[in-house]
């Protein structure tokens, strides 16, 4: 996916920091921050329609490929499930919203430990 640089957030431009969650939009690839994400609830980038959908840990952007960011997203948290369905919880977009029942998941209870 080619896209903006991941090294700070399309909404708020804040610089992005080493281990904290951000999300990258499906369509056009732009970063946000797990609160600017919670605060508008879709991609920031003028005329896009796509919504975040992947959520990776960040590091810095010279050491975080493409290839690298994808297999961030579909990892497995281990001995996470939905809190409703008890559907097991991925933190790519199911860490957003549970595919199984659809409840929207708060990304900051997913955290890991850095």
């Amino acid at each position: 996916m080619n896209g903006p640089a991941l090294d700070k957030c399309s909404y708020c431009e804040r610089a992005l920091q080493a281990g904290e969650y951000v999300t990258r939009c499906s369509s056009c690839g732009a970063a946000h921050d797990e609160q600017c994400w919670m605060e508008n609830g879709r991609c920031t980038t003028f005329g896009c329609a796509g919504t975040p959908t992947k959520v990776i840990r960040y590091s810095d952007p010279e050491s975080l490929s493409v290839a690298e960011a994808h297999s961030q997203a579909s990892a497995t948290v281990v001995g996470k499930t939905c809190p409703v369905c008890q559907h097991p919880i991925k933190t790519g977009a199911d860490a957003i919203q549970c595919p199984q029942c659809g409840i929207p998941h708060r990304i900051c209870s997913w955290r890991l430990s850095a």
